[in-house]
């Protein structure tokens, strides 16, 4: 599956470890006393704008614009340098970060933390279901080849129950490097939140005549 997507990147990956080169060597921690935390995608910039609140320990950066589609989106000179700057640097994981792993060798970023969400959950995460229209044409011919291949879905924020642990996961390492209570208290005020609106969801859901979703 999205192999058109693969091709694609191994294209970009060529410019992206050119880039990596040049700018490395740029890549210098901040001298202003907070920690610095990136963030790929905006539901995990917002899980962490929750989990840091008011703390002046942290500051907490969006990589990707508002709007940008996670399965296309590669790292511009500014993003690099942004990566390799970090003190944390958080990200999905899945197929759509392929760029990341040679971001991070080249930037050299020796005390740095990359939090790969993927990895965290672990075996929590969901497979993703392929249903009629999801796949590109031309990708029907290796069909066979992949078929017993399995495909995590990269969208991991829609599950709150996946939300709330990788929340108190990114906690536990932000509150070792900052101001560990408010770290602690944060957190749990928005784990709370997060599970009352998961009851709420499934008690819609429970009590809805219709249980079918549609996407549009």
């Amino acid at each position: 599956m999205k192999k058109v997507l693969k091709y694609r990147m191994l294209i970009c990956m060529l410019v992206i470890l050119c880039m990596c080169a040049v700018l490395g060597g740029c890549a210098k921690k901040k001298k202003d006393g907070k920690i610095h935390v990136v963030c790929t995608t905006f539901p995990v910039y917002d899980w962490v704008k929750n989990i840091v609140g008011d703390s002046k320990d942290y500051e907490v950066e969006l990589l990707m614009d508002n709007g940008t589609d996670l399965h296309s989106f590669q790292p511009s000179a500014k993003d690099i340098v942004k990566v390799g700057e970090a003190d944390v640097f958080i990200y999905i994981g899945g197929e759509s970060d392929e760029w990341v792993g040679d971001v991070l060798k080249q930037a050299g970023n020796k005390d740095q933390i990359a939090i790969n969400l993927m990895d965290v959950l672990g075996d929590k995460a969901k497979v993703e279901e392929l249903k009629e229209g999801m796949q590109e044409e031309d990708e029907h011919h290796d069909h066979d080849h992949d078929e017993e291949e399995k495909e995590y879905d990269e969208h991991i924020w829609l599950s709150l129950k996946n939300s709330k642990y990788l929340c108190e996961q990114i906690a536990d390492v932000l509150k070792k490097k900052g101001d560990s209570e408010a770290i602690e208290k944060n957190v749990a005020a928005y784990v709370e939140k997060l599970e009352k609106l998961d009851k709420e969801f499934i008690d819609m859901i429970k009590n809805s005549k219709n249980k079918t979703v549609v996407f549009g």
